[in-house]
């Protein structure tokens, strides 16, 4: 997907693609999105007009706040950030991470961002989820509106709605 993503937005007008993914397949960088990562890479501080969170935090080991935090500073006032996840009970086996459907509308309110779109889809299955005919995923779009720092930890936390990996609830 990433390969066929970087082709779409770079024939599309895009000056720019960049993919990180721990596998580092389809030219992704290998980076742990569990770290904080204006660190090692401040050039991206506020620096994308679109985010695509495509099923990508799900599957952050441990540290999903500092996955979600990158994102937000990844993100210019004004861009877009695009997110995709399994809701609670959808494929449990796929990825140590999934979300209530309260969780993208209480981030948004939180992260003063607007919200352009949320839904939750039936998609066909995929190669990742072949013990699954069809698939459900929570889809949420919003716009940074102000340029602002992240929630802080606690303020996430409070959120209560991802169930999985660091959470230690049984899903």
């Amino acid at each position: 997907v990433d390969a066929i993503a970087k082709t779409f937005f770079l024939n599309n007008g895009a000056t720019e693609h960049v993919s990180i993914d721990m596998n580092g397949h389809n030219g992704a960088l290998p980076l742990d999105l569990s770290k904080d990562l204006m660190q090692t890479h401040p050039q991206w501080n506020r620096h994308f007009d679109l985010i695509t969170n495509w099923g990508t935090a799900e599957h952050v080991s441990k540290g999903i706040y500092e996955c979600f935090r990158n994102i937000h500073n990844f993100c210019r006032e004004g861009g877009v950030i695009v997110n995709d996840g399994p809701p609670l009970g959808c494929c449990p086996w796929h990825s140590p991470y999934h979300y209530r459907a309260h969780f993208f509308p209480e981030l948004a309110k939180k992260c003063g961002y607007k919200i352009l779109l949320f839904d939750a889809r039936i998609v066909p299955g995929r190669r990742r989820c072949k013990e699954a005919k069809d698939r459900t995923l929570v889809i949420a779009m919003f716009q940074k509106v102000k340029d602002s720092e992240f929630i802080t930890e606690s303020e996430f936390d409070v959120i209560n709605g991802i169930e999985g990996g660091e959470y230690n609830i049984s899903i």
